[in-house]
């Protein structure tokens, strides 16, 4: 783990604007995704059980082009100084590995949220960007807790969206998504919308934790908390709270969690070239 890091000066900075033409495009992949691939019409057990378990819905909301947030190996930073600083700092943990289990090093993460309140940003790259994984196929991400969103009955849990990429093409790109329940109950999961559209995927649930002591002595979102046997996690948090002081960032991780995710292989030779 670097003891040095330098965070570079995006990465706790105002995001750049989107562009109107890179909006139109992005309404027009929406209303592709929306009627195709996502659509409901398409739900059928086959077509399901044809689809990875780590595989979610795109949504109507991605961007493409979004900036680096690379800031340490393996390290992202996706809020800005001060979103890190009003709303609370949640630190996702990432292992991307292959269908065998072995780590996926250097693997490109797409990643897009709501702020804490469920609301999207389509004129900034706000709460969007990319980084890498490290050599041994891990990554960390911080950001804010991800809000709820939709209608009172039907809300969708706070959730991070990832495609993860190999820019040598050996593995499929993987669009999935990851959701943070309250007290990491599950059964959140079924009162989502988007569950007309494709099965609940209680997999992609964290296993979150909260850190009370951070949080006026709370369980955050009644979260277990973070336990002291967990030294790896713990060594993790104290790395991005210090690096945080560092930067005169007057903030520390109220959350986290840590996720596995798995990538297809493509198959070789022209049937992989040609994305089949």
């Amino acid at each position: 783990m670097p003891t040095n890091p330098t965070f570079n000066s995006f990465a706790l900075a105002t995001y750049a604007g989107v562009s109107l033409y890179t909006r139109l495009v992005v309404w027009i992949r929406s209303a592709y995704h929306y009627f195709i691939p996502d659509s409901f019409l398409l739900r059928h057990p086959f077509l399901e059980s044809k689809k990875s378990e780590w595989v979610d819905i795109e949504g109507p909301f991605y961007i493409p082009n979004a900036p680096s947030r690379l800031v340490a190996d393996g390290k992202g930073v996706l809020a800005t100084r001060d979103e890190l600083k009003e709303e609370p700092p949640f630190l996702l943990s990432l292992c991307v590995r292959d269908d065998k289990g072995n780590p996926v090093p250097n693997v490109e993460l797409d990643w897009w949220q709501a702020d804490s309140k469920g609301e999207y940003y389509f004129t900034s790259y706000t709460l969007r960007g990319k980084f890498t994984t490290d050599s041994n196929g891990y990554a960390e991400g911080l950001s804010i807790v991800p809000g709820e969103y939709g209608p009172e009955e039907s809300r969708r849990p706070g959730h991070v969206h990832l495609k993860i990429r190999d820019p040598n093409r050996r593995f499929y790109t993987l669009t999935t998504q990851v959701y943070i329940c309250n007290a990491n109950d599950k059964q959140e999961m079924y009162r989502d919308f988007v569950q007309e559209l494709r099965k609940p995927r209680l997999n992609l649930v964290l296993q979150a934790w909260s850190i009370p002591s951070v949080a006026h002595g709370k369980q955050y979102m009644e979260l277990p908390e973070l336990s002291g046997e967990d030294t790896e996690t713990t060594e993790k948090v104290t790395w991005w709270n210090s690096t945080l002081a560092g930067t005169s960032v007057d903030a520390k991780i109220v959350a986290g969690g840590h996720m596995e995710l798995r990538l297809t292989p493509r198959p070789s030779g022209l049937l992989g070239l040609i994305g089949l």
